[in-house]
């Protein structure tokens, strides 16, 4: 091993492996592989416990595969667009096809996420590898996988991890032009197009990637290399996925304008209260530990740039101005959604990809300042990371909501309440889309408040005024508020957080 494993490739080029460099780096990559594998299959139908957001994406997947509809079920045989939903067909069609071949239940659901959570993290190895070369490639790595977040959002039926695996591709394929002097072939071209629409197609938050191609192209695509042929391979095959999610996303009733301003205005803010979420927001990057952890990666990130700058080093490497880019916008974003730290997770993941060069470029420029520290600032690089990994491993193992949810038996639950239920009585389902999974093959209704100017069956609310569903289930803090509404329920059974209500006799 080289004394400063970094400085192997600061710039992407390719490998030239030995055998020596195999001997290690293979056994190394089978066992962290294994780990990972375990780890990502281990009670993967109770943790993450299954929820709204997740509720709704299986809802859709189960009505293309029962019905071929790209819709939501409000009561029997009566179905409404999914053009809101913020997850398209790269996601919601593999599920669907899963469910038409393995059956429709939360396992066959979540396999599919995790082939996509196991692309992804061979394709950021991959990636890492050939920027900072195999030590920093695989610290890198390591650095990812013990990063609690990632098994959050890729171990449920959600878009990140699927959109971030195409968008690995588009970073991929942009080193290897720059490699080659930007003298890029028709093929790699039409990959990198191709991967960029089904990016925005997976989630409309990717299209962030768009201005950031942009200026990275205008800033470090060489202007004699250009190429107007170049420009119209990459938009046509762009072109094809985004046509893809246009034709199944939204149906002839949706405005796709209207659907657009939901992507682009999630909370449904008005403009008068915006101000007031954007300031909370960036008050959570000074007092809120996770949201300071981000703001640290990212802004050790842009001064890293701005030392390469300073130093006359060429700091714009075309790959890593969009993943900076891109990573920035998305934080401006942020700030006037809710707030959830899911909204930046795109972000972390940028900067976990690049920071070996991060700490390498720290390490130079301290070394400049301190000569007779340079040795020891080459090995802090490698304890820092390698400290990194364990105390996420740490916090990963230890007080993540991931493990927490180890112990719930949400999902068994429900499983085993729908197995005895009988198929002749009818479930209106009240603001839970997740439970409409484990009803499958029973008649039921539905209302659901997706935002507070988004709601789904507000109309069949009056099935439940008339006590026409035999049973009502609901989360157990929605039913005092409903008690008195629905006069005509009375609870029966309490399943984890959700309370079944059956009809009163008459």
């Amino acid at each position: 091993m080289s004394k400063n494993f970094l400085v192997e490739r600061v710039l992407p080029t390719e490998q030239i492996e030995t055998d020596k460099k195999r001997n290690y780096e293979y056994p190394i990559l089978l066992l962290l592989f294994c780990i990972f594998l375990a780890f990502s299959f281990y009670k993967l139908t109770e943790s993450p416990k299954t929820w709204y957001d997740e509720g709704i994406l299986t809802q859709v997947a189960m009505n293309i595969a029962a019905e071929g509809k790209y819709m939501i079920q409000i009561a029997p045989e009566k179905f409404v667009s999914a053009g809101f939903v913020s997850t398209g067909y790269p996601v919601i069609y593999p599920v669907g096809l899963a469910f038409h071949y393995f059956g429709m239940n939360l396992f066959v659901a979540r396999f599919v996420t995790v082939i996509y959570l196991l692309l992804f993290m061979t394709l950021f190895y991959i990636l890492a590898r050939r920027l900072h070369g195999v030590w920093g490639g695989i610290l890198a790595a390591s650095v990812m996988a013990s990063f609690a977040p990632l098994f959050g959002h890729g171990r449920n039926v959600l878009g990140e991890i699927p959109g971030l695996f195409f968008l690995l591709i588009v970073l991929y394929q942009l080193s290897k032009i720059a490699q080659q002097n930007f003298t890029a072939s028709p093929y790699s071209i039409a990959i990198t197009g191709f991967a960029t629409g089904l990016a925005v197609s997976t989630k409309p938050i990717f299209m962030l990637l768009l201005p950031a191609l942009f200026v990275a192209y205008l800033w470090s695509w060489p202007r004699e290399t250009r190429s107007i042929k170049k420009l119209v391979a990459f938009f046509i095959c762009f072109l094809i996925p985004v046509g893809i999610w246009v034709v199944t996303q939204f149906d002839n009733g949706d405005s796709i304008a209207s659907m657009l301003s939901i992507y682009s205005n999630p909370a449904g803010y008005s403009p008068a209260s915006l101000l007031h979420i954007i300031l909370g927001n960036v008050r959570r990057f000074f007092t809120e530990w996770k949201a300071i952890y981000m703001l640290v990666l990212w802004g050790a990130w842009v001064i890293s740039f701005g030392i390469r700058w300073a130093r006359g080093k060429k700091p714009f490497e075309i790959a890593e101005l969009v993943a900076i880019l891109f990573a920035t916008f998305v934080l401006a974003a942020y700030v006037r959604t809710e707030g959830w730290y899911r909204y930046f997770f795109l972000a972390e993941v940028m900067a976990f990809l690049y920071l070996p060069r991060l700490l390498h470029t720290w390490a130079i420029e301290l070394g400049r300042w301190i000569p007779s520290s340079t040795k020891f600032l080459q090995y802090a690089t490698y304890v820092f990371l390698v400290l990194l990994v364990l105390g996420q491993s740490y916090y990963l193992g230890a007080h993540s909501w991931i493990v927490a949810d180890f112990t719930r038996h949400r999902t068994e639950g429900l499983e085993n309440y729908f197995l005895h239920f009988d198929k002749s009585k009818s479930v209106f389902i009240y603001n839970v889309p997740e439970v409409a999974l484990f009803a499958n093959g029973v008649s039921y209704y539905q209302y659901l408040e997706v935002k507070q100017y988004l709601v789904v069956g507000q109309n069949e609310i009056r099935e439940l005024d008339d006590g026409r569903p035999d049973f009502l289930i609901l989360f157990a803090d929605e039913w005092e508020k409903t008690l008195a509404r629905f006069p005509r329920y009375q609870k029966q059974e309490v399943i984890d957080e959700y309370v079944i209500a059956a009809k009163k006799p008459a």
